[in-house]
């Protein structure tokens, strides 16, 4: 089904910051991870400081020994916000510490996950996958700015018809002036 925007990434941003950023640092990096970059659960799980620019505020979406992406095309990089960046702060080894004594399998950080999907439905993101909603409420957000094609670039889609089909609600309506 196609994508219905029900939240204001500016207010979960902010909420996030104030509510979770002190108290559960790593539910609040799996937040903006996730609304900030539009990456999947999987990629914010395998994620690494090694994989994060901070000059050029990009982030590298790659397989790994860590684990593969979802298809080819998931692989690539990511535009970021130079407050993305600053948010995460700086680190060694992953960026969102894995549990402890946890196998990788589904996820390192499961926690995080948990405690970021607790919170997120706190604050009325009722999907079932609230964290995939952000990543369809990034695409939103980066098509309603740029276009679609940015969108679909920066979601790394094979196609624009993925992103057009199922991850984007419009955030504002072009209308022809009769004027």
């Amino acid at each position: 089904p196609r994508y219905v925007s029900r939240i204001d990434s500016a207010v979960i941003f902010r909420c996030a910051k104030q509510q979770l950023k002190g108290s559960d640092p790593n539910a609040y990096k799996v937040i903006i991870l996730a609304l900030g970059a539009g990456l999947r659960r999987s990629e914010i799980d395998r994620l690494t400081w090694q994989d994060v620019d901070c000059d050029g505020c990009r982030i590298h979406v790659r397989s790994s020994a860590y684990g593969v992406t979802k298809s080819i095309s998931s692989e690539g990089v990511v535009h970021v916000a130079a407050e993305l960046i600053h948010e995460l702060g700086t680190g060694t080894g992953w960026i969102v510490s894995p549990d402890k004594n946890k196998p990788a399998k589904p996820y390192r950080a499961d926690t995080a996950y948990r405690s970021a999907t607790a919170w997120l439905r706190s604050q009325g993101v009722q999907s079932n996958c609230p964290l995939h909603t952000l990543r369809k409420e990034f695409g939103s957000v980066i098509c309603s700015r740029g276009d679609i094609y940015a969108a679909s670039v920066q979601l790394r889609h094979s196609s624009i018809q993925v992103t057009r089909d199922h991850y984007l609600a419009p955030k504002s309506w072009v209308v022809m002036p009769l004027k």
